[in-house]
């Protein structure tokens, strides 16, 4: 999450959306350090603090001018569990502290993603529960921005959405209506250590989804992401 008082401007990060990239790829334009897209300075965890939440804390920030991601519900499905099974150490901000201790997500216990899907839409799982990961894949994007319930017609806080597909263009189109310079999607910032054992990004490695997908877990992404699909016009392959 990046909140920029000089230019009264916020980006709300959504998991999964390139908001990793687009925070470390704007600090240095910012004038703000990487810690200060993660942390309030009395050390509460913002990185991915909903709309709702940052308002209680800051009302008087609300006409600040905002801009968040969207992805394809599929694809965002996907890479949620390709980051939780690849990189257990980001799904919470303890994660590092137990990295070494075993498997720690109950996703990994399933045989595959597909046996994922259908057991979080059942809120089951092979070892506990797993209802709060049904409402992580029923439309991520509108409950994340939302102001009030959860419909395609929600009021989001959010003035400006780029596309996770058409993330170069979006930024092209977007930054500088907002005050900020594009920045060139296919340039990793290289002062960030490199560690064998840590993705760039919070990014993870799977197939496109296209070719992933069995025909009844597609169903159920569909089915729980009918806001999403409606309000960002998303189509499974498109």
């Amino acid at each position: 999450m990046i909140v920029c008082d000089k230019r009264e401007l916020i980006f709300f990060h959504i998991p999964k959306t390139a908001g990793s990239f687009i925070e470390r790829s704007l600090c240095k334009q910012l004038g703000i350090s990487a810690w200060e897209t993660e942390w309030f300075s009395d050390n509460t965890y913002m990185k991915h603090m909903k709309p709702k939440m940052f308002y209680k804390r800051f009302p008087e920030k609300k006409h600040y001018t905002t801009f968040s991601c969207s992805r394809n519900p599929w694809d965002y499905a996907l890479s949620f569990y390709s980051m939780l099974t690849q990189w257990p150490k980001f799904a919470s901000i303890r994660g590092h502290e137990m990295i070494n201790k075993g498997r720690i997500h109950p996703m990994n216990d399933f045989a595959d993603f597909n046996e994922f899907i259908e057991a979080a839409y059942e809120g089951v799982g092979p070892e506990q529960p797993v209802k709060r990961l049904r409402d992580t894949l029923s439309n991520p994007i509108t409950r994340f921005l939302t102001k009030g319930k959860v419909t395609k017609d929600a009021k989001l806080w959010a003035d400006h959405i780029i596309r996770f597909e058409n993330l170069q263009d979006d930024i092209n189109r977007i930054f500088p209506q907002i005050g900020l310079e594009p920045i060139d999607c296919n340039v990793r910032d290289s002062t960030i250590p490199k560690n064998a054992d840590e993705p760039k990004d919070c990014s993870s490695k799977h197939d496109h989804y296209t070719e992933v997908y069995s025909d009844k877990a597609r169903e159920i992404i569909r089915e729980l992401n009918h806001v999403d699909l409606r309000r960002f016009n998303y189509e499974f392959g498109k």
